[in-house]
């Protein structure tokens, strides 16, 4: 994107501090404003926009900055703003009044508003004067103080005596980071990319934009396709490794030995601390505010700012970074305990620190690392312990984070050698589970899969370990989209199983129960199993409870509970990516961008479905990666974007075939889609006849009943209207009669039927066949003589079309106009408009060249336009 150090900064995210700067600039009720805040979180940017705040408001303005090396130089940092000094003024009382006299005469006939910044830098003169100007109220200051410096007592007085305002300047929060990354970057940003950079900058502006232009300049933060995502680790670039540097400058021998610890271990405990013997050096660390210490009853230590750790541990030489690892091992089991996550890292820092460690350790280790997600670290743990002393926990976990992480050959070697290391059933259904999963998701062998999970069950002799292998088998099948199949093996455990086993039974029945027309029960059924989770305890943790949460939001969404679906969807999003969750934020973008798909806000959608598609393709787990880019496909579609439609079309196919069909009829659609908006008409019914048909054989009626209302809603209302009143009839929820009710309009052609299709398609959230169903009452209102009637529908189809920015249907033409055009001239004016020739559309819709222009003559003389060329801006909603 050009030179990145040119990237405009805006100033974001301090509207509330803005607001108050202005209100004290104009009501002069004191004498000025002292900001207060640690270096680099925009003190400086907020000071200089007092300059301008002045100006508006009458003041003369000027700006210091005062500086280390100025500090012994009398009115070094005003030194600019003052005319020569005369002899006599050089010192004491002289100086300053020839300070206040040459800055009278700077101000002229008007107030002054001096900013200083870095005032904690200022020399004694200048300090006093500042303190006089303030309490003769012969100028309004605005002062800059970084948290931590020792401040002269003259400033200190400004906000001490009730002189002047002192606002305490913080970090910017999470969401002021995003707001001001996608204003840098031109374009949203995906959410993990910003909980990284605003953690590592911890809201800090000027670390935040040397960690920007570091990522950039590595290519660690990218473009991809209009969604910034970062790929890899966000690092700290040389510019910031010496303003860390310089920040730290200055630290004795203890100071410095004592932060490393800090920094390899934090947070640690004071009793950690105490038992290393760094207490007194922390303390003054503490004063220093480079190390900070949680308040409350079990009080923390860590470093006041993450970067600094990044430097420390990087800069640290090996064998003084393992020694530091190995001490802090052996005070923390020392001192004893039971903080979270104490266990895992004690396991690292034993395994890094090159010291003696217990397989036991490692293996508990690798199981909180994959409870906390990380299944890279998880891998690494379980790998060590499998290596040093063979066991089936080691090797379970050891399996199932390389499956986590697409290894399907590396989990399959695992797994041959933990059949001799098996001790009971509960073992044996535990390694048929993963291997049933692996088989499906990672080899792409769902029968395969099928036949793993049956023979196992059928030698296992205690039921819940049968069950749980057969729990297995469910889940693989519904998200084959073999949802009848599923139900059928998993119902007589819906109410005859518990704890691990009836999770994967819910889950199972979460994802097939919604398609076999059930979306009640299915999102029941989701809730069960999330509460059985949640009283798994432990090892309730090697199961992702982010799927059947995801799947909960997409059954609601099936059966017309959208604003539930999507707060459920939001918070499980929100939640994944503060626990540092990538499957379960990849889960949840992938219901968010279903929901974006009904409701017709396809931009999001698109944005959620790249999102997910990065973090699967990441995981190599192509089945969802398919998922996602059917859901993208879709979204480019309705947006018209023809060229990102069809490459990701191009990425689709190279993902090649997959069992994982639970949205091979919505992929289909999406083609459909595209085929229409490359204006083949032709080839988009056929293929939406194939989607439905294809549903229909797989019993799958809630998928069969959208593709047949795409037929409608191209114009084939009649040659599907019996076949979906029989597939809404076995569909339960509001959603179903919703979309009939449109079918049975369309067919009809009744105004009065088609507002009230609108109406209920509205409250269902299906946003853009909702603005068709008004659009298309407009028409029949038109036709039936009642101009009003059907001026009050088309107005009523621009508000429904407006919330669906950017889609483009055939349907939706007459969305921004009440011209009325008919059905076959909305066809021909949106061809046109595009480009095509008479000839061109002629042969798309199998008319005469003539007949295309007879069109074209009447659509230009409703339109008010003289040729093609104006048509697209005339239709209003091809832009």
């Amino acid at each position: 994107m050009g030179d990145n150090a040119a990237l405009s900064w805006p100033l974001t995210g301090r509207a509330e501090e803005l607001e108050s700067l202005r209100a004290a600039v104009e009501a002069r009720a004191s004498a000025g404003v002292v900001l207060i805040g640690p270096a680099g979180v925009g003190k400086t940017r907020l000071a200089k926009e007092c300059l301008s705040m002045g100006e508006e408001a009458g003041f003369t303005t000027a700006l210091a900055v005062a500086s280390r090396a100025a500090a012994g130089i009398p009115l070094g940092a005003l030194a600019s703003l003052l005319p020569a000094m005369p002899e006599a003024a050089a010192s004491g009382i002289g100086l300053l009044q020839y300070a206040q006299e040459g800055l009278a005469r700077l101000a002229g006939d008007r107030p002054l508003l001096l900013v200083v910044d870095d005032a904690h830098n200022l020399d004694d003169a200048s300090a006093v004067l500042l303190q006089q100007l303030a309490a003769s109220a012969a100028a309004f200051i605005v002062a800059t103080v970084r948290t931590g410096e020792l401040v002269p007592e003259p400033v200190a007085a400004l906000w001490k005596e009730g002189l002047a305002e002192r606002v305490e300047l913080g970090a910017l929060s999470a969401p002021a980071t995003e707001a001001l990354l996608e204003r840098v970057l031109g374009a949203p940003v995906e959410a993990v990319a910003v909980r990284q950079l605003w953690e590592a900058s911890q809201g800090n502006v000027l670390y935040l934009r040397e960690l920007v232009l570091a990522a950039l300049g590595t290519h660690t933060l990218v473009d991809d396709a209009g969604l910034w995502r970062v790929v890899g680790e966000v690092s700290a670039s040389p510019r910031l490794r010496d303003l860390v540097d310089a920040r730290l400058a200055g630290l004795d021998e203890d100071e410095v030995a004592a932060l490393e610890l800090v920094a390899f271990g934090e947070p640690l405990a004071l009793g950690v601390l105490d038992h290393l013997g760094v207490t007194a050096p922390v303390e003054r660390l503490e004063r220093k505010s480079i190390v900070a210490i949680d308040a409350g009853a079990d009080p923390e230590v860590r470093l006041a700012h993450p970067l600094h750790g990044d430097v420390l541990r990087d800069r640290t030489p090996v064998l003084r970074s393992r020694r530091a690892r190995r001490l802090l091992a052996d005070a923390v089991e020392a001192v004893g305990g039971d903080r979270p996550g104490e266990v895992l890292r004690v396991a690292l820092w034993r395994l890094d620190g090159g010291g003696p460690i217990e397989p036991d350790a490692l293996v508990a280790g690798a199981a909180l690392a994959g409870h906390a997600f990380d299944y890279a670290t998880a891998e690494r743990l379980a790998r060590a312990a499998f290596e040093a002393e063979p066991s089936f926990a080691a090797g379970y976990l050891l399996a199932g984070a390389m499956n986590e992480r697409g290894d399907a050959t590396g989990v399959e070697a695992v797994l041959a050698q933990l059949s001799d290391l098996t001790e009971g059933e509960d073992d044996k259904a535990s390694m048929a589970g993963l291997r049933v999963a692996n088989l499906f998701w990672r080899a792409r062998d769902l029968e395969a899969a099928i036949a793993v999970g049956e023979q196992v069950a059928a030698e296992l002799t205690e039921p819940d370990a049968r069950d749980y292998v057969l729990s297995h088998v469910g889940v693989v099948e519904a998200s084959a989209g073999r949802s009848p199949a599923s139900i059928d093996r998993v119902a007589p455990l819906f109410d005859a199983s518990a704890g691990r086993t009836f999770y994967h039974v819910a889950l199972a029945g979460a994802l097939a129960l919604p398609l076999v027309g059930r979306p009640g029960e299915g999102a029941a059924m989701a809730q069960r199993g999330i509460d059985t989770h949640a009283g798994l305890g432990v090892q309730g943790r090697i199961f992702e409870v982010s799927l059947i949460t995801a799947a909960r939001s997409i059954a609601l969404l099936e059966e017309g509970r959208v604003d539930e679906a999507r707060s459920l969807a939001v918070e499980g999003f929100d939640r994944a990516v503060l626990d540092q969750d990538d499957v379960g934020r990849s889960q949840f973008a992938l219901a968010l961008g279903l929901i974006g798909l009904e409701s017709g806000d396809a931009a999001d959608a698109a944005r959620r479905f790249r999102e997910a598609e990065a973090r699967f393709r990441r995981d190599r787990h192509d089945g969802m990666t398919r998922w996602a880019l059917g859901g993208l496909l879709f979204a480019q579609a309705l947006l018209r974007d023809v060229d990102g439609a069809l490459a990701t079309e191009a990425d689709l196919d190279a993902v090649g075939e997959h069992p994982a069909h639970f949205t091979e009829t919505i992929i289909r659609r999406a083609r459909a889609w595209l085929r229409l908006a490359q204006h083949d008409r032709a080839r988009a019914l056929d293929l939406l006849r194939e989607a439905a048909a294809d549903a229909g054989d797989r019993g799958l009626p809630t998928r069969e009943l959208p593709a047949l209302h795409d037929l409608a809603r191209l114009g084939e209302a009649g040659e599907v209207l019996e076949r979906a009143r029989e597939v809404a009839a076995r569909i339960t929820g509001t959603s179903a009669p919703a979309r009939l009710a449109h079918v049975e309009a369309l067919a009809t052609g009744d105004a009065a039927a088609l507002v009230a299709a609108s109406d209920a398609l509205d409250g269902q959230g299906l946003g853009v066949a909702a603005a068709e169903a008004m659009v298309a009452a407009a028409d029949a209102w038109r036709s039936a003589g009642d101009g009003r009637r059907a001026a009050q529908c088309a107005r009523r189809s621009q508000e429904l079309a407006r919330r669906c920015e950017g889609v483009v249907t055939p349907g939706l033409v007459q969305a921004d106009s009440i011209v009325p055009l008919t059905k076959r001239e909305r066809e021909i004016a949106l061809l046109g408009a595009e480009g095509l020739s008479s000839r061109q559309i002629a042969e798309r819709l199998v008319v005469s060249i003539r007949t295309v222009d007879n069109h074209l003559a009447r659509i230009y003389d409703k339109l008010g336009v003289s040729g093609r060329s104006e048509l697209g801006e005339a239709l209003g909603n091809l832009e």
